[in-house]
């Protein structure tokens, strides 16, 4: 039975990467704290409190029982002001047929053209693990927008598939692929607000128990000027195994932005708790703060 609910999710996930890849690209990604503190990065590195939103392969290397709650807030003198919550279950134990996942996140963006945009968005995930280094999962989402103007307001809401695979050749390294929203939105819905495929690699290198590195490509809408790619690049440095300490950059080259970022974490063996802080030194004058807090069940 596993290895016909691993094929069914390959073949799956073959098609949807190439209706991917032959569709514009951009995403809407929830980012937790320790991928913000390590620059964005986080496709290929497992935080079982956000791992769920980034790459949908990772839940069935979780091996565990998580509950997780975030917030956020942010101010930025070109995105506006954004601020919201969200909380997931993730189920990864060990003999579990299909590995999967629950979330709902939050978020309320108040760009400076004053037309706010309150967003929520469910995620399902299913995933499985045929190989111990090989995971395949897909995500389903129903995000919707409600668009509040002084002219009035709108409510739409669209529906996505996110595809996701994690590869550990060894225990120090993993190498992530994920295509988000490959379904195509639907009729009716504003260029701005449109959910469009997106395409990411991301990889991790561990060492013993100290130290950790991550890199993170996006390629976010193949209609950007020169075809650029975001970059994300982090590192994190563990005092003990319950301490990290974590520094970043991302080079969000498709909006002329270049992040710093750093962050702190507590990995207890019954709850842990994640901060990070990003700002824009490109534009100045701006910020990120997100905060989580995860505990196996």
């Amino acid at each position: 039975m596993l290895k016909k609910n691993f094929f069914i999710l390959l073949l799956l996930s073959l098609i949807c990467m190439v209706v991917c890849v032959a569709r514009p690209l951009r995403a809407q990604v929830f980012i937790g704290p320790a991928a913000s503190a390590a620059g964005s990065a986080g496709r290929a590195a497992i935080d079982p409190g956000e791992t769920i939103y980034l790459n949908p392969a990772m839940v069935a290397f979780l091996e565990k029982y998580y509950a997780s709650i975030s917030t956020e807030s942010a101010s930025h003198p070109i995105n506006g002001t954004s601020g919201g919550w969200g909380i997931s279950l993730a189920d990864g134990t060990a003999g579990t047929l299909l590995p999967g996942s629950l979330s709902f996140v939050r978020q309320i963006i108040d760009p400076p053209n004053g037309i706010s945009d309150t967003q929520q968005d469910i995620q399902v995930n299913l995933a499985v693990r045929p190989f111990r280094s090989l995971a395949i999962g897909l995500t389903g989402h129903d995000q919707t927008d409600q668009i509040l103007s002084n002219l009035g307001g709108a409510q739409y809401t669209q529906y996505g598939l996110h595809v996701g695979t994690l590869f550990t050749p060894t225990a120090a390294v993993g190498v992530g692929f994920v295509a988000y929203d490959v379904i195509p939105t639907g009729g009716g819905v504003p260029a701005p607000y449109h959910v469009q495929p997106t395409l990411a690699v991301g990889g991790s290198y561990s060492y013993e128990k100290v130290f950790r590195a991550r890199l993170d490509m996006v390629r976010p809408d193949t209609q950007n000027p020169g075809q650029r790619i975001n970059v994300g690049l982090g590192i994190e440095s563990y005092f003990e195994e319950t301490v990290a300490f974590r520094l970043g950059a991302f080079w969000k080259e498709t909006v002329d932005q270049d992040y710093l970022s750093a962050g702190l974490g507590y990995i207890g063996p019954r709850l842990s708790l994640n901060y990070s802080f990003q700002q824009d030194i490109r534009n100045g004058g701006n910020y990120r703060h997100v905060i989580d807090l995860w505990l196996p069940l």
